[in-house]
Parts: structure tokens; C-alpha cells; sequence
């Protein structure tokens, strides 16, 4: 069962990749001979799983191309706290690219979409505009002070937050926050409206996998897409799923 399982998940990731290949144009452009990428994020890109799959893919595509890579990730890490260490985490490395990926550790423990907490709708209103507000403005800052620090001409790819899994059953029963995907969900939303706006190049994470899990899940309510312990962090498939959609502009020739 579970080696079928992973067939039909590498399946469905192919067929929403090549249906995205077909229907939408890249949201990103490829990495040049020469470059320094900085990936700029918490514990998601400390573990740099993800980004193995993506510099594999250079090493191995183009191997002619020289390519610097730094890992900037820091467990527990946010958009707020980054920008706070920009001189250390970042600039350092004279980057031509920076990929940021923020989210999980900026939505307040999901409270405005907490069943239960806070009690009123006017409390809950209140939270929902400062943590919707705060990632926004974040990540704007984010921006400014990126291209003041590292240069005008610095690539900025925004990563849209991957899940919080908290529909998945587990065998310990964990306590599950109902509302922190829906809050990552709206973090996202943020990030797409800024590439629209032509402000950033854009990595959207959270949408395919949210429907990637819903879609596993009805075949398998134990199955998660992250860590089903601690449903935060990504497994291998969605490892690999990441790179791809960071490299979507090569996928498609590939």
C-alpha cells in the first residue's frame, strides 16, 4: 500500500506540473552562470532537503553553470526576525538572488483562526487585521531592504508558506490548531497579490500542496504531506515537489 501510495502521489504532481506547464507561464527564471543564491527562511530551509533537490537539478542539467548557493535558514525564524539580521544572515554573501520562505513562524500560532480563541468576533477581527497586516508589511520591508542592502538589480523570489497539516489523524492524537493553515493560506494570498504587482518573482507552495493533501487524504486519513507528528514540516515527496516548482521554468524543457 504505502509503495502505491507513493506512485500515485509522484503521478498526481506530475499531471499538476505538466497541467501547470501547459496553462501558466513561469513565475520564476532560471538561475545564470555566475549567480549567488541565498535561500532565506526558518527551519523549513535550514534542513535545505528541499534545496538539494533544486541544486541537484542545476548540477546535473547544467553543469557548466557557476553556480554559489548559502543557506540562510534559521529554525523559528520570521519575516520580522529576519529582516532584523539582514547584515549577518544575508549580505555577507553578495547574493544575485534571494529566495525567502516565511510564513510558518509569523502566523501567531494561527489565533486569528483558532476555534475558541479569541472569544468575540471584535477580538477576532482585531487579531485577524494585525497578523494579516504585519505579514504584509513585513514582507514589503522585506523587499525595501533587500534592494537597499544587496542592490537594485537583486532578484527577489517569494515563496508562498507550505502547510499546516491539521487534518491528518495521528496515532498520538495530538491537539491539532484547526484555523493555522487557513492563516498560512492568507499569508500566501499576500505573496501572490505582490508578484502580481510585479514586486517579486513568486514560488507557490501552499495551494498545490493544500490540494495535494486533501487529495492523498481521501484515499488514506492517515496520510499527511508533512510531518504527521508535528505537521509542519515537508516530507521527502513534497521535498522534491518544492524544487520542482522553484525550477518550473526548466521543468517544462526538461
Amino acid at each position: 500500500w504505502v509503495m502505491k501510495q507513493v506512485i500515485a502521489l509522484v503521478v498526481f504532481l506530475g499531471g499538476v506540473m505538466a497541467g501547470e506547464a501547459e496553462v501558466a507561464k513561469p513565475t520564476t527564471s532560471p538561475f545564470k552562470d555566475g549567480e549567488t543564491v541565498v535561500f532565506w527562511g526558518d527551519s523549513i530551509t535550514q534542513q535545505a532537503k528541499w534545496i538539494r533537490f533544486l541544486t541537484d537539478f542545476y548540477h546535473t542539467r547544467y553543469p557548466d553553470r557557476k553556480i554559489t548557493y548559502r543557506n540562510a535558514g534559521i529554525a523559528g525564524n520570521s519575516f520580522g526576525g529576519g529582516i532584523k539580521e539582514i547584515d549577518r544572515d544575508v549580505v555577507p554573501w553578495k547574493p544575485t538572488t534571494v529566495f525567502t520562505m516565511f510564513g510558518m513562524n509569523d502566523s501567531a500560532a494561527a489565533g486569528p483562526y483558532h476555534p475558541g480563541w479569541p472569544s468575540t468576533d471584535e477580538e477576532k477581527a482585531k487579531l485577524r487585521q494585525r497578523v494579516d497586516r504585519g505579514y504584509q508589511v513585513d514582507a514589503d520591508r522585506a523587499l525595501k531592504d533587500l534592494k537597499a542592502k544587496c542592490g537594485a538589480d537583486l532578484r527577489i523570489v517569494m515563496m508562498t508558506p507550505s502547510i499546516y497539516d491539521s487534518t491528518a489523524r495521528t496515532p498520538k492524537e495530538k491537539p491539532v490548531n484547526d484555523g493555522w493553515n487557513t492563516t498560512l493560506g492568507e499569508s500566501g494570498k499576500k505573496l501572490i497579490a505582490g508578484y502580481e504587482a510585479g514586486k517579486w518573482e513568486l514560488v507557490d507552495l501552499w495551494n498545490p500542496m493544500t490540494k495535494f493533501n486533501a487529495w492523498a487524504q481521501a484515499m488514506n486519513p492517515n496520510f499527511s504531506i508533512v510531518s504527521a507528528q508535528e505537521r509542519v514540516h515537508p516530507d521527502e515527496i513534497v521535498r522534491h515537489h518544492v524544487a520542482r516548482q522553484t525550477s518550473r521554468h526548466e521543468v517544462a524543457k526538461v
